[in-house]
């Protein structure tokens, strides 16, 4: 009787089952490196063919339009633009409630002006005017030629505001008739005197600025 071969430990097994499944696994990877190794070359492929068959009007290729829209992506996707976009959706969210309460305080302030006999519609128009007639005025010549006259000179804003401070200090109720006698007394008063020769020197500048030309220009009515 012949002796039968002795059974294979349960270890040895084990092994051989581990091993077959190392060989499968591996031809599995070797075929996912191989279509990974081609990725790139049919990617490219694609995106030629795609290029190819674009309309005529889209001139610009789909591997720079894929760049762009990626560079697009990455912008969109910064910490801080993510932020500001945010805040904008939340400005949307509530810009309807903003909205009624801007039109709320609107009709509240037209029902008041109402109230005190003032027409809305022509207090518009009458601003409306007035604005475009202030506009015509800021870009005329005439008001650009004085603003950089003399005219606004530190000196003579000045001698202005002497003339206001004694036009102040002076009334009409106080002030009496005055005749030859009296002028010829106020001029022993060294600031009439003063006040005389200013107004002498007024009076040749101004005569001198009257003989000049007029500009052609004339300003808003």
């Amino acid at each position: 009787m012949t002796d039968a071969p002795p059974a294979s430990p349960p270890q040895t097994d084990a092994l051989a089952r581990i091993e077959a499944r190392l060989d499968r696994l591996e031809a599995s990877i070797g075929r996912i490196t191989d279509l990974l190794d081609q990725a790139p070359h049919l990617i490219a492929a694609s995106v030629d063919t795609l290029d190819d068959h674009l309309p005529p009007e889209h001139s610009a290729s789909v591997d720079e339009r894929l760049q762009r829209l990626t560079r697009l992506t990455l912008r969109l996707t910064e910490p801080g633009l993510l932020a500001s976009l945010e805040q904008l959706v939340d400005l949307g969210t509530q810009a309807p409630a903003s909205l009624a309460m801007l039109v709320d305080v609107a009709d509240d302030l037209v029902n008041r002006a109402r109230e005190q006999g003032i027409d809305p519609v022509s207090l518009s128009e009458a601003l409306a005017h007035s604005g475009l007639k202030l506009a015509t005025l800021i870009q005329s010549p005439e008001l650009r030629a004085l603003v950089d006259s003399p005219a606004l000179s530190p000196q003579t804003l000045e001698n202005a505001r002497n003339a206001l401070d004694a036009l102040a200090s002076t009334s009409p109720d106080t002030t009496r008739p005055a005749g030859l006698f009296d002028l010829m007394r106020a001029l022993r008063n060294d600031d009439v005197r003063l006040a005389l020769g200013f107004a002498l020197q007024l009076a040749s500048a101004f005569g001198a600025a009257l003989q000049r030309p007029a500009p052609n220009a004339q300003l808003p009515r």
